[in-house]
């Protein structure tokens, strides 16, 4: 039984790294980025050190888009838990495939997986951006 079965949230990141239905290329790129961690990362636990990671980038809250005397406002709300890993598995994915400059998908992986740790990187700063317009937009919530 492979790791990426037994586990939902890291079956979900292999789907969500997938290009063209090449899932073998994908869990490859997971293994390297898990290798990459521990030896030169020194992350005795690569799996749980990447759920924690997707658990601390997170979104609680999201803006969805309400018409009002011809505005669009941004209106946050509250997240149900599998689309918040699905928000967080998404800003990871677009963090490794074009805006970190490491080389190699599974470079880039550990790498944002390490800054997310650290309450850095791309997909962090997304869900911190996230988190600051909704409080920007908290006096809408009453549209809900």
């Amino acid at each position: 039984m492979s790791l990426y079965t037994a586990d939902s949230v890291l079956s979900k990141l292999v789907n969500i790294l997938m290009r063209d239905g090449k899932k073998s290329t994908a869990q490859r790129i997971v293994d390297e980025a898990f290798w990459i961690l521990k030896r030169e990362y020194q992350v005795p636990d690569p799996a749980s050190y990447a759920k924690e990671a997707i658990e601390q980038a997170k979104p609680v809250v999201e803006l969805t888009r309400y018409r009002l005397s011809g505005r669009n406002l941004q209106v946050p709300s509250p997240l149900m838990p599998h689309r918040a890993t699905a928000l967080a598995l998404r800003a990871i994915r677009d963090a490794v495939r074009s805006e970190r400059r490491e080389r190699g998908a599974a470079a880039r992986l550990a790498a944002e997986l390490v800054d997310i740790h650290r309450q850095q990187g791309v997909a962090w700063k997304r869900r911190q951006d996230l988190h600051k317009m909704a409080e920007a937009n908290k006096m809408f919530t009453h549209l809900r």
